[in-house]
């Protein structure tokens, strides 16, 4: 993986993570992949849903967050719903964890 395309991987997990943590405390409805990814674009990041859904396998992968799996079994399409942040998550987004593939900005 190249430096720029790390670094961008990395501060798109730590927004994820920190968009995600917002939601849950604002105690609104849980988003889903396109929900996030239309709020990333509104933030001016240039990612495509793809990128968006790449970095939420990582997350959950590294138990930062859980979601609900949905498989079209008629395109074969999947898509993620009831995005969450683990407690593992949250002290990431707090500082109290640090992890050299998510970076947390402000």
């Amino acid at each position: 993986m190249s430096g720029l395309v790390g670094v961008k991987a990395r501060r798109l997990r730590g927004v994820i993570l920190k968009l995600i943590r917002i939601n849950q405390k604002n105690r609104v409805p849980r988003m889903d992949d396109i929900d996030l990814w239309s709020n990333l674009r509104d933030l001016q990041h240039d990612v495509g849903i793809n990128e968006v859904r790449t970095a939420l396998n990582d997350l959950k992968d590294s138990d930062y967050l859980d979601y609900k799996e949905i498989r079209n079994d008629f395109t074969n399409k999947v898509s993620y719903h009831k995005l969450r942040i683990e407690p593992k998550g949250v002290k990431v987004v707090e500082g109290i964890l640090t992890d050299p593939s998510v970076e947390v900005v402000g």
